[in-house]
């Protein structure tokens, strides 16, 4: 029988150790994130710089954004998830929004001068509401399209069948070429109509695309001006 050589066998064992400290370690918890004031304004400094507000809500752009703080953060030193830095700055921001109403409600204005950090996060929920109503109007204006697009659907048919029956009578009374020459007269009509509604169509997707163009440049414009004060702020 063949011995291993004491150098090979202490190969072999120091690879298996390997092997397990490196299972050890995949298996050990990253330490979970301890928030305090100057990580807090880290967070805000991030989602400003990112811009995650001027994006709209459960968007893939805005969750790459969240994605991204939290791997910046992470690199801090401790472990932190897309949603749980999302979820922190929703709870800044709703406990911030509950106390700037008291503070009204108490004094008919605001408290003391804001610190860095409730100046950004007051900045972000501006931002943040503007998008959101936003994306309000345009569902708004989507669903009177819809309904729009309905109504006319509904009342081209009308028309349509109260065309048929017209014509099926006339058919009835002066014979089948009466009836052809309706036909194509109503299938005129329809495909005029139709015309029309593609070239209306076509001005309004216009007009909402010049719409967008112009709140993106003015989300932008106030995008630089936050992070010329936050870096003015820095020095």
């Amino acid at each position: 029988m063949l011995r291993k050589r004491p150098g090979v066998r202490k190969r072999q064992q120091g690879a298996a150790m390997s092997v397990l400290q490196l299972e050890e370690n995949k298996k050990s918890p990253k330490k979970s994130m301890v928030w305090s004031k100057a990580k807090d304004l880290i967070l805000l400094k991030e989602i400003a710089a990112e811009g995650v507000m001027s994006n709209k809500p459960r968007s893939r752009e805005r969750g790459m954004q969240w994605q991204r703080i939290a791997d910046n953060i992470t690199a801090l030193g401790q472990g932190v998830t897309s949603r749980a830095v999302r979820d922190h700055y929703n709870v800044m921001a709703k406990k911030y929004r509950a106390r700037m109403a008291q503070e009204e409600r108490s004094t008919g204005e605001g408290g003391a001068e804001l610190t860095e950090a409730e100046s950004l996060l007051e900045e972000l929920i501006h931002i943040e509401g503007e998008m959101e109503r936003q994306v309000e109007n345009e569902n708004e204006e989507n669903q009177q399209r819809i309904e729009q697009e309905r109504g006319q659907a509904l009342e081209m048919r009308e028309r349509a069948m109260e065309t048929l029956g017209q014509t099926r009578k006339r058919t009835r009374q002066n014979g089948e070429g009466s009836g052809k020459e309706q036909k194509r007269r109503r299938s005129g009509d329809m495909m005029k109509w139709l015309q029309e509604r593609v070239e209306l169509e076509k001005e309004e997707k216009k007009a909402k695309r010049e719409e967008e163009r112009e709140y993106h440049e003015v989300q932008r414009v106030q995008q630089e001006e936050m992070t010329q004060a936050m870096h003015q702020t820095q020095q």
